[in-house]
């Protein structure tokens, strides 16, 4: 499973257990309790200001929603990038309509938004942070606006906060990526810090975020494509980033999410340990193979090359065959990469 509106930046999880696994423990978990939560509501009457049943409703209802504040938004691009805040942090309208769509997002995702101020210590010192919403082991910042995940952390642009935070007379933190910092090194730091950039969400993770390494999702792409068939795109985007995975249940424990941080972590170290021994046995099973020819040749091994220099050499001369088969192998799973010729019968 790849999706293109996804950025697991870092490894946020191993790269075969998010292709392989993930959808499968999504499946059997999340998804499960999602469909059996949505039929029990079928029929029943809802105010229309009700929480989504789940997240993946609310994410496929956010669809209309969405691309009408888009439209704003991106009449004003132009300008923007010129890098004049006169049309988007100057401008109350602008603000106003960024904080609304990011208020949506969250509900979407099953968050009752409430923006207040929240109050943090760092190192004795008491701060004021305003905040798009909190709870326990969750605060979310409004951030400017962006559809792509790699204009979103931009300390120049929309990576920047609607609300800074002032530290003393001289210095503020201006960036949601520099506040989630901020905020981890906090007493009672929240587990995640969910950064709302209008087309845009980056998850940062207390445990790993120090090492570069979050997921982050473009909602426009992912809207965009509506892919919602039954473990598709939006219901992957809902499972990650909804308020079922990211709270810490009730009668404690981890987080749905964390838990399954965990199992990728877990998988990739048996992915790993079974990789290693996999080259172990294929370099043996070249290099003897090498030796038998050696010897079908009237020759011993002896004879070529002192035994320890001959193992050496054939050790190195078999990995590096083995490295050519496995970039072939990738170039072949990734044709738009254009590396190889594939299409051609002679290849």
């Amino acid at each position: 499973m790849t999706f293109d509106s996804l950025v697991n930046r870092g490894d946020y999880f191993s790269a075969h257990y998010l292709a392989e696994v993930l959808p499968k423990d999504l499946k059997s978990g999340l998804l499960a309790e999602w469909k059996q939560r949505e039929e029990d509501a079928t029929g029943t009457e809802r105010p229309e200001d009700a929480m989504p049943v789940t997240p993946r409703a609310g994410l496929r209802a956010l669809r209309r929603t969405y691309f009408a504040a888009r439209s704003y938004f991106t009449m004003d691009e132009e300008r923007a990038a010129t890098g004049d805040d006169a049309v988007t942090y100057d401008a109350p309208e602008w603000r106003d309509r960024v904080r609304t769509l990011n208020a949506d997002v969250l509900r979407a995702f099953g968050f009752d938004a409430k923006p207040g101020t929240l109050t943090v210590v760092r190192a004795d010192q008491s701060y004021e942070v305003t905040v798009a919403h909190s709870e326990k082991d969750l605060v979310a910042l409004d951030c400017g606006w962006s559809a792509e995940p790699d204009d979103a952390l931009d300390p120049d642009g929309a990576g920047r906060l609607l609300e800074e935070l002032r530290l003393d007379g001289q210095h503020t933190v201006a960036t949601g990526s520099k506040l989630a910092s901020f905020l981890f090194a906090c007493e009672d730091a929240p587990r995640y810090v969910l950064l709302l950039v209008g087309g845009v969400v980056v998850l940062a993770d207390r445990a790993v975020w120090g090492e570069g390494r979050y997921l982050a999702v473009s909602l426009d792409t992912a809207l965009e494509r509506n892919d919602t068939k039954a473990g598709g795109e939006l219901d992957t985007v809902a499972a990650l980033f909804g308020a079922d995975s990211l709270r810490t249940p009730e009668e404690g424990g981890e987080n749905p999410l964390a838990t399954l941080v965990d199992k990728s972590t877990k998988h990739a170290v048996g992915v790993s340990s079974e990789l290693r021994d996999g080259l172990r046995l294929s370099v043996e099973l070249i290099a003897n193979e090498v030796l038998d020819r050696i010897r079908e040749g009237g020759v011993r091994p002896e004879e070529v090359k002192e035994l320890p220099e001959l193992g050496r050499q054939l050790t190195r001369e078999s990995l590096r065959y083995l490295y050519r088969i496995l970039f072939l192998l990738y170039a072949e799973a990734r044709p738009e990469l254009g590396i190889l010729p594939s299409d051609y019968p002679e290849y």
